[in-house]
């Protein structure tokens, strides 16, 4: 028993020799002579086509769509690695289920952070996050353990960015035999595997899962990683085999971190096609992204900055940047535009301003011509401020902000020329 459930033990991990974890550890695959393989290796996430996808269970989907799901997932997904008194090293991975304050809760495989030898206990457990690869984490104290017979451990780790999201749509209680599986990790990396594997057997939504996967791509290093069907999680993964893996039914996990009073924040239940349906919107956005750039790009290219209207560089960056307000190509160009724009105004200035200046002084009356370029400029100049009050800066941009006032001192350098020359226009004509 635990707790209030009653579920059906997990067979007694091997040891070394037997397919087992060998000095640094995790449950390794037998080699073909029946010895064990040692090391655990990366993590193996079987992956699952995230909440109800549209289309059967039954139905493989294209090695493009599998890369795409994995994609929300990987950011809940840590690798873990554990250093003991005895000089023993052992590493693994976990997955967030939980969040309170600051704090995350991490499940994983108990013999991940725990030593083979008894009483001998974690000396330092760090994790590293996807979303922030090379640095490491501490985990607080020693790991919340579930009841001996059961391979379960709980992480409590800081968030490392204030910022931090993870996926919490969802998990699976409705997986049934003949379901594909699939997993993420390959070489302690968060790469997707394009092959499936099998559900083999399910004895009940809590009791402990069996799962045959096609074994072409895998690894040594499961346990700790979360197995996915194609609408969410179903289990921890506590083994793997030759062409087996072993996992903890994700029922039985949640009612193991509610046990312990931790939080648990992953949903029961994914709205039908949720998360196929968001992947299926960022496809189509990057698509519609792709071709807004390249539209954007002929026309800054070819000097149609700002005009004529609609049909312009800047205006299709601005569509860019409605939908991915981070794009930093957009971003850049539209910070290229404006320092275009400048630099035309001023060979502007030197090529037909400073002439007429220099005529007005030996004597030509060019006020009519000066007036007819002060109102091209302006025109240029105001057009071009729309950017700097319609642009959709994802933070204050301090480059694009000098540009912008730049502008708005040529407006009203301009602004000022052009009343005094319509003024002596004026005294002209009254004269």
């Amino acid at each position: 028993m635990y707790g209030n459930i009653s579920i059906t033990p997990p067979p007694t991990p091997p040891r070394n020799g037997e397919g087992s974890h060998i000095g640094r550890f995790c449950f390794s695959p037998p080699s073909l002579s029946g010895k064990g393989v040692g090391g655990l290796g990366c993590l193996i996430i079987l992956l699952a086509l995230i909440c109800g996808c549209a289309g059967s269970s039954h139905t493989k989907p294209e090695p493009a769509e599998i890369d795409a799901m994995a994609e929300p997932y990987k950011k809940n997904i840590v690798q873990i690695t554990a250093e003991f008194s005895n000089s023993e090293s052992k590493y693994g991975f976990g997955f967030v289920v939980g969040e309170e304050s600051d704090n995350l809760y991490i499940i994983t495989a108990k013999h991940v952070v725990q030593s083979d030898i008894p009483d001998i206990k974690p000396k330092d457990i760090q994790v590293q996050f996807y979303e922030n690869q090379g640095k490491t984490y501490p985990s607080a104290g020693i790991p919340y353990l579930s009841e001996s017979a059961y391979d379960l451990a709980l992480l409590e780790v800081k968030k490392p960015f204030e910022s931090y999201r993870w996926e919490k749509r969802c998990y699976d209680v409705k997986a049934k035999r003949g379901d594909y599986v699939w997993f993420i990790g390959q070489n302690k990396e968060w790469d997707v595997s394009l092959d499936a594997g099998i559900i083999k057997d399910k004895a009940s939504p809590t009791n402990f899962f069996k799962y045959k996967a096609d074994m072409h791509s895998v690894q040594v290093g499961t346990s700790g990683a979360p197995l996915f069907t194609r609408n969410g999680i179903v289990g921890v993964i506590i083994e793997d085999s030759l062409n087996n893996v072993f996992a903890l039914g994700i029922e039985f996990v949640k009612e193991a971190v509610k046990n312990l009073n931790k939080r648990w924040d992953l949903d029961e239940q994914c709205q039908q096609g949720d998360i196929f349906a968001r992947i299926t919107k960022r496809r189509e956005t990057k698509e519609q992204i792709r071709k807004f750039s390249e539209k954007a790009d002929f026309y800054f290219h070819t000097g149609q900055y700002i005009s004529p209207k609609d049909e312009n560089a800047y205006d299709y960056y601005k569509k860019v940047l409605n939908a991915d307000i981070a794009d930093r190509h957009a971003q850049s160009r539209i910070l290229d535009i404006l320092k275009n724009i400048l630099s035309s105004l001023d060979k502007k200035v030197r090529e037909v301003y400073v002439p007429l200046i220099i005529a007005e002084k030996q004597g030509r009356n060019v006020k009519d011509d000066m007036v007819k370029i002060v109102d091209q400029m302006l025109a240029d100049l105001t057009d071009s401020k729309k950017i700097c009050e319609e642009y959709p800066k994802p933070q204050k941009d301090a480059e694009t902000d000098l540009m912008c006032k730049k502008l708005d001192e040529r407006i009203r350098k301009y602004e000022l020329i052009r009343v005094e020359y319509q003024l002596k226009n004026t005294g002209a004509s009254g004269g």
